[in-house]
């Protein structure tokens, strides 16, 4: 049963940072929702995910976490130690629990705990890589906003221009139109007259 610590992220819903200052301990599922047959709403047999914990600082969680799992390993030897005695009653033979063995047990547990702490660090590590990739395309974008406003003060500019050069063009060509149409006509008019 995994369980992880964190200081929630402000809702996007509301200004205000009310519920975003305390330390939260929450269990991650032991089962995955499936949707209920009936009403279509999605369920779980996981009761943990009920379960939320706040803490003022993260210390705190850190310390009451710490102080469960004490009082967890405590409870297991208890119940390991209780084991041997019911065994000894129903089978007449002694089974002991030894420092060792239990020793054993709160090393396997260190070991898978140095694994999920490593794995966690690996996830965060990628995340802080995604968020500085993004803070750094965010910076990028802004930079091709302001190269784009200087280009789109240069294109209109050179609109204006090419505007000013095609109404050259258009009344150079209707002058030339204008002139071709009299030069048609007094070509017209001396073949006319030579005949």
């Amino acid at each position: 049963m995994l369980a992880r610590i964190f200081r929630p992220a402000k809702n996007a819903m509301q200004s205000g940072r009310a519920k975003s200052r305390d330390w939260v301990l929450e269990f991650e599922p032991a089962s995955a929702r499936r949707p209920d047959a009936l009403m279509g709403w999605t369920q779980t047999d996981d009761t943990n995910g009920q379960i939320r914990l706040s803490f003022e600082t993260k210390d705190e969680a850190a310390e009451t976490v710490r102080g469960a799992l004490i009082n967890h390993m405590g409870r297991v030897h208890k119940m390991v130690d209780d084991g041997t005695q019911l065994f000894f009653e129903r089978f007449r033979r002694r089974t002991y629990v030894t420092p060792r063995s239990y020793l054993g047990f709160i090393e396997l547990y260190r070991e898978v705990y140095v694994k999920k702490v490593e794995h966690v660090q690996e996830l965060a590590s990628s995340i802080n890589m995604g968020l500085t990739k993004l803070e750094q395309a965010s910076q990028d974008v802004d930079l091709m906003k302001i190269e784009l406003r200087e280009k789109e003060k240069t294109l209109a500019v050179a609109q204006a221009e090419s505007g000013k050069m095609l109404q050259d063009i258009t009344a150079s060509t209707a002058r030339a139109e204008k002139k071709k149409s009299e030069v048609q006509s007094v070509k017209d008019m001396l073949a006319t007259e030579a005949e």
